[in-house]
């Protein structure tokens, strides 16, 4: 297939994620970029595949602390994701959950609680109030919630 090829963007994605939950972030960071790189590269910048490795890179940027970067990307693979599959798809929450972490490390709570309540409508919306991605938006919802002291 050669080394451009989407399946070899899908292992290294998947190698990264292996790597980012062994706390092996640093490792995982080039794996994450040339994913991204032969996305962006095989099916253009907008593609809702290049958001999926956008958000991935975000997750990993956020735990190697670069909570900045973090949000850069992951707004971006928010803004692709709604643009090409709209506002109501499944990914949308996912999306979300991922800028309202970057926003809370970032100290930016009132951003964080913003970005993680409108995920977690979407969520019940697109997947339904039980469904486990909903759940889990809603501890997180929570969770913030009672750092910020917002009410809940």
């Amino acid at each position: 297939m050669g080394p451009e090829h989407l399946d070899v963007a899908n292992r290294l994605g998947n190698l990264a994620i292996t790597y980012c939950a062994l706390g092996r972030a640093a490792e995982a960071l080039p794996l994450e970029e040339r994913a991204l790189a032969i996305a962006e590269a095989a099916l253009g910048p907008d593609h809702p595949r290049v958001a999926i490795s956008l958000g991935n890179l975000a997750l990993t940027y956020n735990a190697l602390g670069r909570a900045a970067e973090a949000l850069a990307v992951g707004k971006r693979a928010l803004a692709i994701t709604e643009t090409a599959l709209g506002p109501e798809h499944p990914d949308v929450p996912i999306r979300l959950g991922n800028v309202a972490s970057s926003y809370s490390d970032l100290g930016r709570a009132s951003e964080a609680i913003a970005a993680v309540s409108r995920a977690e409508r979407c969520a019940a919306d697109a997947l339904g109030e039980h469904h486990p991605i909903t759940r889990s938006l809603q501890h997180y919802a929570d969770h913030l919630k009672d750092r910020y002291g917002a009410p809940n």
